[in-house]
């Protein structure tokens, strides 16, 4: 029983571990999604961080989001496409899952660790659903009036 129960647990682990570790090949890069909302959930540790973010219902893509400043990132990332495509989702959720960067990356980019109920923006890609829960993995991040990206570190 013992060696059943060791097994159950190294399997968990490597099925978790194997989810955060992917690639972006599960998600829709082709139309990035604008959330924006309060943080219900909090997990800060790597492989990669991640939160829930309740979207603020009847919200819309903020009218200044294509003129905002992102900083350089040294992958090539075509930044004012990502602003300018951006849209709602059109499958509406109490609560999204958020898949942030690495705590490396989020360290080199110096981004604030958010708090439950602050506010935050995000653009991102929708990938597969974690138990019925919508994904985004993050491209950009919005807090507290900066813009953080996070597919590299900074050029």
């Amino acid at each position: 029983m013992h060696r059943r129960s060791v097994l159950a647990a190294v399997a968990a682990l490597c099925s978790s571990r194997a989810w955060a570790e992917h690639g972006w090949e599960a998600y829709d890069t082709t139309r990035p999604l604008y959330l924006e909302g309060e943080v219900a959930t909090l997990l800060w540790s790597d492989p990669h961080a991640y939160l829930e973010l309740a979207p603020d219902p009847g919200a819309r893509v903020p009218a200044d989001l294509r003129q905002r400043l992102v900083p350089r990132q040294k992958e090539q990332v075509d930044t004012a496409a990502l602003l300018a495509k951006a849209a709602l989702p059109t499958q509406s959720s109490r609560i999204w899952r958020v898949e942030l960067a690495s705590l490396a990356r989020l360290s080199v980019w110096d981004v604030p660790r958010p708090k439950i109920k602050d506010r935050i923006g995000v653009i991102g890609h929708a990938g597969p659903p974690v138990r019925e829960t919508p994904t985004l993995r993050a491209e950009i991040l919005f807090i507290g009036g900066k813009a953080y990206p996070l597919r590299s570190d900074p050029a």
